[in-house]
C-alpha cells in the first residue's frame, strides 16, 4: 500500500523504514535482540547518494557524495556534496544528504556559460515578452565563441572579448554587434551572474564592475519622412516594403508589432486591429485602421496567411526585414538616414498636426496614460471615439 510522505509529499509504501525521495524516516527499525546485533548499516535508496569512511586517521572520516547521473555503462557519477562534503560522523553525513535531496542543487562548479545560460533561459522566458527574448537570444549568439568557458573562470575580460570580437554570421557575411547589442551583451551577462551567484556557481558579479563608458554611442535621433518622400511611398505600393512602411506611417505599429500581427486579429469590416507588445500599454490595444491604408491591409490578408505581413509566406526576423529595407531606401532615393522606427514618429507627428487627442495618440501607440488618473481610471473611450479621432489624419 502507497502513504504519502509528510516531508516532500511524494508516495511510498508503508513498509518502508525511510522515503526513497528525500530520506525522511517513515517509522521506526525493529528492534534487533542481544546478541544479535548487526554492524552492517542498510543500503541508501536509488540516486539518494552515497557514504563512504575513509581509512586513516582523519579529522573527518565520512564522505558524502550524491548522485549527477550515470555513465555509459549504467553505473552512477557521483560528485562530492557541496558546500560540504565531510563529516564527524555517518549520522551527519546522512542528514546532509537527506537536506539535499529535500531540494537538490546543482553541483555548478563544472557548469560552462552554455550550460548555465540553458537553465536560466529555461527560467527567465516564462517571464519576458516575445521581444525582449529575441534580443536576449541575438545577444547569446554573440558569445558563441565562450559556450565551452566554464562559467566560474569568466571574467571582464571575456565580456569585453564577446562585444570586441564575437560575431555571427548573416547571409554569409560576418556581422559584429551593434551598439545597441553590445548594450544587451551586457545586460545578458548581468543576469547570468546573478542568476549564478543564486545558484552559488560563483560570488562576484564581474559583468556588473564592467561599465561601458564611451563604448555606447547616442542613438540618432528618429526622423519623419518629407512630403516627397512619402509621394515616392504611396506611388509604389507595389513594394512590400513600401506597404509595410505606409501600413507604419498610419497606425503607429512598431517593426516588429507589424511582422507578429495576427491576420485572425485584423476586423476589417470593424475598422481596427489587436495587437502590439513590449509594455503594459502596448500588449493586446485597439489599433484603429486608416481609411488610407484599408486596401493596403486587405492586400496583406489576401495571401491567407497566419500573420498579415509575411517574408514570402514565412515569418519576418528582424535583420531580415531590415535589410529588405535598407535595400528598398537605397533604389527609390528615400534618405539613408532613415530606418524602420521612423514610420512610428511619423504617425505621431502626423496625429499631432491633425488634431488628434493627446490620449488616443497614446492609446494607439501604445504610450501609458497612468499618470492621469482621471483618464486611466474614470473615462469610458470607446472603439469608435479612437477610430474617430483616427480619420483626423489625413495624406501628408
Amino acid at each position: 500500500m502507497l502513504i504519502t510522505c509528510q516531508e516532500c509529499g511524494l508516495q511510498v509504501s508503508d513498509k518502508a523504514y525511510s522515503c526513497p525521495h528525500c530520506g525522511n524516516p517513515q517509522k521506526q527499525f525493529p528492534k534487533i535482540p542481544p546478541g544479535k546485533i548487526s554492524r552492517k548499516r542498510l543500503r541508501l535508496p536509488n540516486g539518494f547518494g552515497r557514504i563512504t569512511k575513509i581509512k586513516g586517521r582523519v579529522r573527518k572520516p565520512y564522505r558524502a557524495m550524491v548522485t549527477v547521473g550515470k555513465d555509459e555503462n549504467g553505473r552512477p557519477i557521483g560528485k562530492l556534496l557541496k558546500p560540504q562534503a565531510y563529516f564527524d560522523t555517518y549520522n551527519d553525513a546522512y542528514m546532509a544528504l537527506v537536506e539535499y535531496n529535500k531540494s537538490p542543487y546543482e553541483l555548478a562548479s563544472d557548469l560552462t556559460f552554455k550550460e548555465v545560460y540553458d537553465k536560466w533561459i529555461a527560467r527567465h522566458s516564462k517571464n519576458i515578452t516575445s521581444a525582449t527574448l529575441v534580443n536576449v537570444e541575438s545577444a547569446y549568439h554573440y558569445c558563441h565563441l565562450i559556450y565551452d568557458t566554464p562559467f566560474r573562470e569568466i571574467r571582464i575580460k571575456h565580456i569585453k572579448f564577446c562585444m570586441e570580437e564575437g560575431y555571427v554570421i548573416r547571409r554569409g557575411k560576418k556581422q559584429s554587434p551593434t551598439e545597441n547589442t553590445k548594450r544587451n551583451i551586457k545586460k545578458l551577462f548581468n543576469q547570468l551572474f546573478d542568476y549564478a551567484i543564486e545558484f552559488e556557481i560563483t560570488d562576484r558579479n564581474y559583468a556588473r564592475e564592467y561599465k561601458l563608458k564611451g563604448e555606447v554611442k547616442t542613438q540618432k535621433p528618429h526622423i519623419t519622412y518629407t512630403d516627397d518622400e512619402m509621394r515616392i511611398l504611396w506611388e509604389n505600393q507595389h513594394e512590400p516594403l513600401a506597404r509595410i512602411t505606409l501600413l507604419q506611417c498610419y497606425s503607429g505599429l512598431r517593426p516588429r508589432e507589424v511582422i507578429t500581427m495576427k491576420s485572425s486579429n485584423v476586423f476589417l469590416e470593424d475598422g481596427y486591429m489587436v495587437g502590439g507588445m513590449k509594455t503594459e500599454a502596448g500588449r493586446d490595444r485597439i489599433i484603429p485602421i486608416h481609411p488610407l491604408v484599408k486596401n493596403i491591409i486587405e492586400v496583406f490578408l489576401a495571401s491567407g496567411h497566419e500573420l498579415l505581413v509575411t517574408n514570402e509566406g514565412k515569418p519576418y526576423a528582424y535583420n531580415t526585414l531590415r535589410a529588405k529595407y535598407e535595400t528598398f531606401t537605397k533604389a527609390y532615393g528615400i534618405s539613408p538616414d532613415h530606418r524602420l522606427h521612423d514610420a512610428r514618429k511619423h504617425f505621431v507627428s502626423l496625429a499631432k498636426k491633425y488634431g488628434v487627442d493627446d490620449f488616443a495618440i497614446k492609446r494607439i501607440v501604445g504610450h501609458s496614460v497612468k499618470a492621469d488618473i482621471t483618464e486611466s481610471v474614470y473615462t469610458e473611450r470607446p472603439t469608435s471615439w479612437l477610430i474617430k479621432e483616427m480619420s483626423k489624419i489625413k495624406q501628408y
